[in-house]
């Protein structure tokens, strides 16, 4: 999952690894995350009230924000379905119509410079 520079330096060399290590099973339990994520948190820094699903969401937010299409977006969260990335996320994306009018706009802007 891509993260930021001041992100990837400020973890990589930790002691223990990555923020959130694996063991070895496809899913682990949210409690299992939660907690390790807790004491990862407190020892990057991150404020309190942050859950892995808030900066989950703020990730995802900021990513379609800045760009990132949703099909690349759904693939660094791991949904398989990109239906499940737009039902969750797809209110952020800015509207199809907007988009096309300003692609249109800038594409033929010398033709309204009469």
């Amino acid at each position: 999952m891509p993260v930021p520079a001041w992100l990837w330096e400020m973890v990589q060399g930790m002691a223990d690894g990555p923020l959130m290590p694996g063991n070895g099973k496809l899913f682990q339990r949210y409690g299992t995350i939660y907690f390790r994520y807790i004491r990862a948190a407190k020892a990057a820094g991150i404020a309190d009230g942050f859950t892995p699903h808030s900066l989950r969401h703020a990730y995802a937010s900021a990513m379609l924000a800045r760009g990132v299409q949703i099909t690349e977006l759904a693939h660094f969260l791991g949904h398989r379905d990109i239906n499940v990335t737009h039902q969750v996320y797809g209110h952020l994306l800015p509207s199809a119509a907007k988009r096309a009018v300003a692609a249109l706009n800038a594409e033929f802007a010398e033709w309204s410079k009469g």
